[in-house]
């Protein structure tokens, strides 16, 4: 009869678990240390994508804050041309307006002569202007004289409201004339820039009212 044993030797056994007890604890060291590499990888990863947003961000509120500088410049810069032009405008205004106060008589003096002249048998003996306001005196041969001067002065593209406010028969030796009185409202041409401001003609700017 052949007999086989089962039982172990105890020395063999105890070596078997040792065995065993040992792979287990490199396979727990080498799990601790993947999940240590991937928690590594993970917080590395998020951190230089982290890191690159804020840079990235930091980036775009500079160059926010430099255009804000820059366009805040331009407006100052801006603000300051249109002070400066609205001064050039003042002054070409005031310009304007000495010009006009100088030639105003000049002009109006010329235009009424000018109609005056297309007046047979009419003189011009006296103008008053107050701002606007004219006042005429003057003399006529006859009354229908008179009558094609009121006409040809309301006409006139400078003269308006034309209104008479005398009239009388004045014996001149054998001779009868007419003395009268006229108000109206003159209105004078737009001044333009006094480069370009027409350059009324001599003769007509030295000769009094009248035929």
């Amino acid at each position: 009869m052949i007999r086989i044993n089962l039982i172990q030797p105890p020395g063999q056994h105890e070596g078997g678990k040792e065995r065993e007890v040992g792979e287990a604890t490199k396979m727990m060291a080498l799990y601790a240390l993947a999940s240590a590499a991937v928690c590594v990888i993970v917080v590395g990863g998020l951190y230089a994508l982290w890191s690159f947003q804020i840079t990235s961000r930091t980036h775009a509120i500079a160059a926010a804050q430099a255009e804000a500088a820059r366009l805040a410049g331009i407006q100052s810069e801006n603000h300051r041309l249109q002070t400066e032009l609205a001064g050039i405008e003042q002054h070409i205004v005031l310009i304007q307006q000495l010009q006009s106060d100088r030639t105003g008589p000049e002009r109006l003096m010329t235009a009424l002569g000018g109609l005056v002249d297309g007046v047979n048998g009419l003189y011009l003996l006296a103008v008053d202007a107050k701002a606007r306001q004219l006042t005429i005196q003057g003399q006529a041969d006859d009354v229908p004289a008179i009558a094609r001067f009121i006409a040809v002065l309301g006409g006139s593209q400078f003269f308006t409201n034309v209104s008479l406010q005398q009239l009388s028969e004045a014996d001149v030796g054998s001779r009868v004339s007419f003395k009268f009185g006229l108000e109206c409202i003159y209105k004078p041409p737009v001044e333009m820039a006094a480069s370009m401001a027409p350059v009324a003609p001599t003769g007509a700017a030295k000769r009094p009212p009248g035929r």
